[in-house]
């Protein structure tokens, strides 16, 4: 039988619908999802307003997914790499799955369950905390850490996410405490541009900062809109001297009867040893939560056992900000979830005792 040989033409022919087989095989693979999942949680909840982002600790990349309606997972544009997978959702403990490997054109399935967020204890204060003792001294020894420490925790400035350098650069770490008195903070913060906030006194939020989200009533997944009767922020600048916002709607400094309160018999913010952040301190009486706004009814202090809700932001400047030019870089949130609606608050409780 006589052989067939291809024509200069058709060899040619074949090469390009190879080369092209192949460009196509290889954006298929491009496009191909890196991890994909589905989310499980408890009857009768929903998927609304669930987060799931993905951290590279050791490259510190983060990759924001997506989650449909039916609680199906996606992530489109992670690179080959070991992951912490980090599911976030409103009344939902917080799951984590480390270790998790990318390998190029590969899909990777993890299905995640959740489950319901139980409180987390506010421990009662023996006595009152003076704002000498900070979050290593004995008075917070026995207090719950708070930890707003990785790239999962960035809820604001992902547009800007290449310019995360990890915790060592970027974290912190909390305690809190209460007694009938006061709710007592301790925070240990670690910021890439320390002592500088260009904020206007109504948005100390652009620069570092700490945001206080307090809610005096239990936690709520229905509560969408913040109430002016439960719902307060209280705002910290982290400069030398701090400044502060307190109230419904950061409509003033705190008011202790009837009058503008000394920030530094309440506030202490002062350097780390190593200079890369800030040890900070705020005494914030029950007196200080005003309903209503300005001119309203201060609350009356928690009863011991009492279910509350909060959430603990910390606020970084952007590089290269001035006082004509001042902006917030990242936000870094507890609840690991955006905005300020109370659905996305964390459930706390306050207990007499530490939990053993």
């Amino acid at each position: 039988m006589k052989s067939i040989v291809p024509s200069p033409i058709r060899r040619g022919q074949i090469l390009g619908c190879a080369l092209l087989a192949l460009a196509v095989c290889g954006q298929a693979l491009a496009q191909t999802p890196a991890i994909t999942g589905q989310l499980t949680v408890p009857s009768g909840a929903n998927f609304t307003g669930v987060r799931v982002v993905a951290c590279d600790p050791t490259t510190n990349k983060i990759v924001q997914g997506t989650v449909d309606a039916t609680g199906k997972f996606t992530f489109m544009n992670a690179d080959p790499g070991t992951y912490t997978v980090t599911v976030f959702g409103p009344g939902f403990a917080p799951q984590m799955v480390e270790k998790v490997q990318v390998v190029q054109g590969q899909s990777i399935t993890q299905n995640i369950t959740l489950a319901a967020r139980t409180p987390v204890c506010i421990v009662k204060a023996a006595a009152p905390i003076a704002l000498t003792e900070d979050i290593n001294s004995a008075a917070f020894a026995d207090a719950p850490e708070i930890l707003v420490n990785t790239g999962c925790n960035i809820v604001e400035g992902l547009a800007n996410i290449s310019d995360f350098r990890g915790p060592a650069t970027l974290s912190g770490r909390f305690r809190m405490k209460y007694d009938n008195q006061a709710l007592y903070l301790a925070g240990d913060i670690i910021l890439p541009q320390p002592n500088v906030n260009f904020g206007t006194e109504a948005q100390l939020f652009n620069g570092n900062s700490i945001e206080l989200l307090f809610q005096n009533d239990a936690f709520n997944t229905t509560r969408t809109a913040l109430d002016p009767m439960h719902n307060f922020r209280a705002v910290i600048a982290l400069t030398n001297p701090p400044r502060w916002r307190f109230g419904n709607t950061l409509e003033q400094t705190p008011q202790d009867n009837n009058q503008p309160a000394t920030l530094a018999n309440f506030v202490s913010v002062k350097d780390r040893s190593d200079g890369k952040g800030n040890l900070v301190r705020a005494n914030i009486p029950w007196r200080f939560f005003v309903t209503g706004g300005t001119g309203g009814t201060a609350i009356t202090a928690p009863q011991d056992n009492a279910q509350l809700a909060m959430d603990v932001r910390i606020n970084t400047t952007t590089p290269g900000a001035t006082a004509s030019s001042a902006g917030r870089q990242f936000q870094l949130a507890w609840s690991g979830l955006s905005g300020t609606t109370p659905s996305g608050l964390v459930p706390v409780q306050l207990c007499p005792q530490a939990p053993q």
